[in-house]
């Protein structure tokens, strides 16, 4: 629009300052333009002004009588896009909806275009978990429809609507606000014609539905996970699916049936009301782990990488993410030492995520808390060496299966190629096979399949004298329960797991004690750094002064001590209160309070220093100096007392 001192006596009076007047929506709006638009014809001349009244008069009619004529003239109450296969359209209400596009005329008579071609909201979605709502929007461009689920509050925002144009639809900050309010009008007027449904962004178990089987629940997720979503399907035959993978379980490998038969246990584990776990093969690289995994991939989809199995290029978030969707189906990471090798001091913290099932707490754009990403699975990995030894957190150690690869390759280069090749054209039949067996079988006869399996570990391990950590056997239990339904009801092969192999895989009470494997850091650490722990003949040191060692003792410095804990992620607390009541810390005193003993270090210091006395391996003791070091009596008085 103009602004006032650009009108003269032959534009102000032209037809289109009036269009552009009453075209204004707002009344306040308007009249505000209508008495600046007055006096400015008055200050041109009286006659002007004159004039400019007597033409708001006549617009103003002629407006009524197209009013009367529209209202006179029947406007379309339906839809007019033929989407429908059975013909059945949606109301509109006073809006135009038609091939032509989505239009409605203001009360001048002046069109407020919504959208250029049509489009409809077909369905209307719960999400299961967080409540939200998303909807369904078919649209038709160039004579083709298209469908997208998007979330509800995009719709909702003239703001946010214009994110549509991305898909192809018309959507502008020009007809932003006629969209929303189109789109509002249509579900509203349609409630009860629009189909509403329960969705869900996760796959597994949603009630009694596993998605993407069911069909009580849709998922919802389409757009964000388009890739991951498409990866879970089925293709080629199952007939050669399963002649493959019948080839690979009579090999007599073990590996590969560990694999199949977490790809089978992690849909039991929300069922059974048990943790998430991680299964870990491990050895030097070129065995065959990857194929290996390939074939526990193709179980539920396209078993190639970045497909169904990650990309290990992932940053931690979208593993988090990846895992929330993937809920109760595994997550498959080949080769972790690249995982590591990228997050370095973060790699625990990682491990320590997939066992427990919980991302990180982050806050929305708003400072709330955003819903954290959960899952219940099993984690799949490859490594070089035994996961377990990466991770100092009991909690999470403790449900890290490592096994070792036997000695040989699993495939040779033929039987590798060929496998690849038969599951990379056929995969996702067994998915749904084992989704139906669990169904049919029942959760109260798997879990008693499962106990069934756990006494028999149990059993093992006292008949052989073996200390084996009770949360290894959880796992290990549902691992050999899967496998059984799995080579009974799908394979019918009789190839099982071997059980007393996978037991002697488990790890004893003390390798997954946190505090004895901190234990075995100190000591490793010591060895590695002695030269901070020993000095030489002229008694002088050359490093860093660590501290000393006297007997079968080393004295670290409290502040050194501190950063070995941090280096080998342990708590430095938790563990001087372990080695007190094990008897291998030494203490000024017997208070339970009392953790740090006194010395002079080097021999013939005139000053006493406070140290941690932790005792040394028996091959470290025999080494050390008893004379080098003079013990404090009780009675000194310390300089820093």
């Amino acid at each position: 629009m103009k602004v006032m001192s650009e009108y003269d006596a032959d534009s102000i009076l032209a037809r289109e300052t009036f269009e552009e007047l009453f075209k204004i929506e707002d009344e306040f709006d308007q009249a505000d333009r209508l008495i600046a638009l007055t006096e400015r014809a008055f200050d041109i001349s009286k006659a002007c002004g004159e004039n400019f009244k007597k033409k708001v008069r006549a617009f103003k009619k002629q407006l009524e009588k197209e009013k009367k004529e529209q209202k006179g003239t029947r406007q379309p109450s339906k839809t007019e896009f033929g989407y429908y296969a059975d013909g059945h359209e949606l109301n509109c209400g006073t809006w135009i909806a038609n091939q032509n596009g989505v239009y409605q005329y203001n009360p001048y008579g002046i069109a407020n275009l919504a959208c250029y071609h049509p489009i409809l909201i077909t369905q209307i979605f719960r999400n299961a978990e967080t409540k939200k709502q998303k909807v369904k929007i078919a649209y038709q461009v160039a004579g083709e429809w298209s469908e997208i689920v998007v979330d509800k509050s995009l719709i909702s925002s003239a703001n946010k609507i214009t994110a549509l144009s991305e898909y192809g639809i018309h959507a502008t900050s020009e007809n932003a606000k006629y969209l929303v309010k189109y789109l509002s009008d249509l579900e509203n007027m349609n409630i009860s014609t629009i189909e509403r449904k329960v969705s869900t962004s996760k796959f597994g178990w949603i009630g009694g539905d596993f998605i993407p089987y069911g069909m009580k629940i849709e998922f919802d997720g389409k757009e964000r996970f388009q890739e991951l979503f498409d990866s879970v399907a089925e293709r080629g035959s199952l007939e050669k699916w399963l002649e493959c993978v019948k080839t690979v379980r009579g090999s007599g490998r073990k590996e590969p049936l560990v694999y199949l038969a977490g790809s089978f246990a992690s849909i039991l584990l929300s069922q059974l009301d048990l943790l998430p776990f991680v299964i870990n093969l491990w050895e030097e690289t070129g065995k065959g782990k990857t194929v290996s995994m390939m074939v526990a991939a193709s179980v539920w989809g396209d078993p190639k990488i970045g497909k169904f199995m990650t990309d290990v290029g992932a940053t931690g978030t979208s593993y988090e993410v990846r895992s929330d969707v993937l809920n109760h189906l595994p997550l498959m990471i080949d080769d972790l030492s690249k995982v590591k090798e990228s997050y370095k001091d973060a790699f625990t913290d990682l491990v320590y995520a997939w066992c427990s099932g919980k991302g990180k707490d982050r806050s929305d754009q708003n400072l709330g808390l955003r819903k954290s990403c959960t899952w219940n699975n099993v984690t799949m990995t490859s490594y070089e060496r035994p996961l377990a030894t990466e991770s100092m957190r009991g909690g999470a150690v403790n449900r890290v299966l490592d096994f070792q690869i036997e000695p040989g390759d699993i495939f040779t280069k033929e039987t590798g190629n060929a496998t690849v090749t038969a599951i990379s054209k056929n995969y996702g039949f067994a998915g749904r096979m084992f989704v139906d067996v669990v169904k049919t079988v029942g959760i109260p006869r798997i879990r008693e399949l499962q106990q069934f399996f756990l006494q028999k570990i149990d059993t093992y391990c006292q008949m052989h004298d073996q200390e084996k950590e009770d949360k290894q056997k959880l796992p290990l239990s549902i691992l050999l329960a899967a496998d059984k339904l799995a080579t009974d009801y799908i394979f019918k092969d009789g190839v099982y797991l071997d059980f007393e192999w996978c037991v002697r895989q488990l790890k004893s009470k003390d390798d997954v004690s946190e505090n004895q494997r901190a234990y075995e850091s100190i000591m490793d650490d010591v060895n590695i750094h002695v030269n901070n722990f020993n000095p030489d003949d002229n008694g002088n040191y050359r490093g860093e002064f660590w501290g000393g060692i006297k007997g079968d003792y080393v004295y670290i410095v409290p502040s050194i001590f501190s950063q070995i804990a941090d280096r080998y992620n342990f708590s430095a607390a938790a563990f001087l209160r372990w080695a007190k009541e094990k008897g291998i810390l030494k203490c000024n005193g017997e208070k339970s309070h009392e953790l740090q003993k006194t010395e002079r270090i080097p021999a013939g210091s005139k000053t006493a220093k406070r140290f941690y006395a932790v005792k040394m391996r028996n091959e470290d003791a025999e080494n050390s100096d008893e004379s080098e070091f003079e013990e404090v009596n009780k009675q000194t008085k310390l300089p820093f007392d």
